[in-house]
């Protein structure tokens, strides 16, 4: 399983071919790891611009036959949400795959929660998938207030609710599309090591990722970059049970709350 999210600089346009490169080359690293990936989904967020793709197939066929990640090399953004897997029961169908898009959040889950539909039922959320992932999206969509409401928002309280949602090991990030900032909020309710959160800084774009496999970023930065040690720099952060984190649009720029 594979996520990032990825903050994008101004570069002049040969950095920008070659970050559409990095980006193929982490999509394509998916079929190294032994699995058969085969749901896949992108978005990509600027302020008012927005972008989402979707692939009934793997990685290899979203980067073929998405235009909106084509459109990447051309108009690049400030925050990206990465998503392959294996795909389990119906999640070939593009709608059951991550980034989950709301009209407020987008959301990733790592995790199991049985049952998820009866969760929904009690809440009052209507699913339109067979993932379990997409009843957190609409949690969190259900407690952002509208816009003109920002201030009444409290994503770190959102975010410490959706962890108690179950004793299962769960890690969630999403992203605040209505915001006019770029953070990633981010969170889990395991103590486990096998936490799915790594960051990397890649120091050309100046820009960081946050990962769910190291594997895949250490098979991507080998295949884009010919002194892959210099070019992508891991950063050591701990991420602590029930705590959430914010993310800003540099690696360095990270709150905590203990709501």
């Amino acid at each position: 399983m594979f996520a990032a999210t990825g903050r994008f600089s101004s570069l002049e346009i040969d950095e920008r071919i070659k970050f559409y490169e990095f980006m193929n080359d982490l999509y394509r690293s998916t079929a190294y790891d032994g699995q058969d990936q085969d749901a896949a989904g992108f978005y990509s967020w600027g302020g008012d611009r927005r972008a989402l793709g979707k692939s009934d197939g793997d990685a290899r066929h979203l980067i073929r036959t998405c235009a909106a990640w084509h459109a990447l090399k051309i108009n690049p953004q400030l925050l990206y949400l990465c998503h392959a897997r294996g795909a389990m029961s119906d999640a070939t169908k593009s709608s059951n795959n991550h980034p989950f898009i709301g009209d407020n959040v987008a959301l990733m889950h790592e995790g199991w929660l049985s049952d998820h539909r009866t969760f929904a039922t009690k809440r009052g959320l209507t699913l339109t998938t067979e993932t379990d992932s997409e009843f957190y999206m609409r949690l969190a969509d259900q407690r952002r207030p509208p816009l003109g409401d920002r201030e009444e928002w409290d994503a770190a309280q959102c975010m410490a609710a959706m962890l108690k949602v179950t004793a299962e090991p769960t890690a969630i990030a999403f992203v605040d599309h209505s915001s006019r900032y770029p953070h990633i909020w981010f969170g889990l309710n395991d103590s486990g090591d096998n936490h799915p959160f790594v960051f990397y800084r890649i120091k050309r774009f100046k820009g960081t990722f946050l990962v769910s496999t190291e594997q895949m970023m250490t098979i991507a930065s080998h295949l884009a970059f010919e002194n892959p040690d210099e070019e992508v720099e891991r950063v050591e952060f701990n991420v602590e049970p029930f705590k959430v984190y914010r993310m800003g649009a540099l690696h360095d720029n990270i709150t905590v709350y203990e709501p």
